[in-house]
């Protein structure tokens, strides 16, 4: 039955995942920083990157993606590669999913609703097929928590030292299990130093490699983020408030109200520690990014939430019921939450306008200032300087300085000695309620913008621009 159960599973991910492809060719990612793990992995294929002049490792979150991504590159073209590792996350999580909940022995049913919960409940389709590592990530808590109860002993040592490079938030579970695995096994020194040495073998070229590229063994990405947003210094109860109310409308919300049945399992004191220690850090330092990119940052805690609900459903008639309910609504939800995926590759493809505009217009020697650092290093040659801080590492300094301790009220300052500082000719700006300002922040600091490209609605906006009177 279990092994019935997820090749079942499997098949139809795969089904579902090709006719997806098939339906949707050309692929077209619905973010535009999944433009930046192709233009990554393309720089790692040439050895040179001619937008940014950076190492291939700068601005990626996870290098594991990363590094899957270019080797498939190696045989297919690179998008069909990112789109074909989503599809091989999403059924290794599928798969864990369907160990997860069988493992647990509910109902045949609850089993069912679990593994389709997770696949198709709210955003979880969106973020499987993004282009980034979401999907993988997921499918790396999923088979933690699996592998966790089974006992594994080699496995989990070696997904739990891999886990901190596919999100880096993620080496708080790693910790946690490998910390709650040593307390179990306090009498076998062996075993403890067998678990620390698998996990440092598979962690260590990935640390390598994050250390000689960026000179940092974490992501550069999630502290550009922090200085540009700057959403730090704010009272912590209002960021509290915003990190719960995020949480809610997320999707997921009702997944996590389940989380502490997990008490009734031997996982639970590292599975609940870090689902509270990954939340509050975010609540502390980034609540607002909850929200970004349709709730991506949330959906890797969502095997919690299963997992909590597997348990409750499994002991109590009612609580099954209640997940009966739940799974009919949250699916609906799914399907209705789909115009996501369409609005978002309509927004590439205004990008892609944009970056065909800019290769028929503007000179080979334009430097262009930018915010949405992906599809323009994809699909253009020029000289480019990102302000957020994801590509273009100096721009970080740049928010840590006059952003973040403003709370974004001096962004200005730090926009004008980014755009100063590198000599920018022009500026590819989106026209919508909060990147739009960024036109504002140059013209404040007495930047003349000239507008080239103007699109009706939300659309890139490509200014020329004349740097302020000295």
């Amino acid at each position: 039955m279990h092994r019935t159960f997820e090749w079942v599973t499997a098949a139809c991910i795969a089904v579902v995942g090709l006719i997806g492809l098939f339906l949707g060719w050309p692929v077209v990612f619905p973010l535009d920083d999944a433009y930046i793990t192709l233009h990554n992995a393309r720089v790692l294929h040439e050895g040179a990157d001619p937008n940014f002049g950076v190492p291939a490792l700068i601005g990626a979150t996870s290098p594991v993606h990363l590094a899957f991504v270019a080797w498939l590159g190696f045989f297919i073209d690179l998008p069909l590669a990112s789109y074909l590792l989503n599809l091989g996350a999403a059924i290794l999580y599928g798969i864990g999913l369907a160990r997860l909940a069988l493992q647990l022995q509910p109902p045949r049913w609850v089993a069912v609703g679990i593994v389709g919960l997770g696949l198709l409940a709210a955003e979880a389709p969106y973020h499987l097929f993004n282009g980034l590592e979401t999907g993988l990530a997921m499918a790396a808590v999923t088979w933690a928590l699996v592998l966790s109860l089974c006992g594994s002993r080699i496995l989990l040592p070696l997904l739990c030292g891999t886990m901190p490079f596919i999100r880096p938030e993620l080496a708080v579970l790693s910790g946690a299990l490998l910390t709650w695995r040593a307390w179990k096994q306090r009498r076998m020194l062996d075993r403890i130093l067998i678990d620390i040495v698998l996990a440092t073998l598979a962690a260590m070229p990935w640390l390598m490699w994050s250390w000689i590229a960026t000179g940092s063994v974490v992501p550069l990405t999630a502290s550009a983020k922090r200085a540009f947003f700057a959403e730090q210094a704010n009272p912590l109860q209002h960021k509290l408030a915003v990190a719960l109310t995020l949480t809610a409308s997320s999707g997921i919300g009702a997944f996590l109200f389940a989380s502490p049945f997990m008490k009734r399992v031997p996982v639970a004191l590292p599975a609940l520690l870090s689902l509270a220690a990954i939340f509050l850090t975010y609540a502390v330092t980034f609540p607002g990014g909850l929200f970004h990119n349709h709730y991506r940052y949330l959906y890797p805690l969502l095997p919690f939430g299963l997992l909590g609900w597997t348990i409750a459903a499994r002991d109590s008639a009612v609580l099954r019921l209640a997940f009966g309910a739940m799974a009919v609504v949250y699916i609906a939800i799914g399907f209705q939450r789909w115009p996501h995926v369409v609005e978002g590759r309509q927004l590439t493809r205004e990008l892609d306008a944009a970056a065909q505009w800019s290769r028929e217009h503007l000179r080979p020697e334009a430097r262009i200032l930018i915010h949405d650092a992906g599809y323009f290093a994809w699909a253009t040659p020029f000289s480019l300087f990102d302000i957020v801080g994801l590509k273009t590492p100096s721009s970080i300094e740049d928010h840590r300085r006059w952003t973040l301790p403003s709370q974004g009220k001096n962004r200005d300052e730090a926009v004008s000695e980014i755009a100063k500082r590198h000599r920018v000719t022009h500026a590819v700006i989106l026209k919508d309620e909060f990147w739009g300002d960024l036109a504002d922040n140059l013209r404040r600091r007495g930047w003349g913008l000239r507008p080239l490209r103007d699109p009706p609605g939300r659309g890139y906006g490509i200014y020329e621009l004349t740097p302020p009177a000295s």
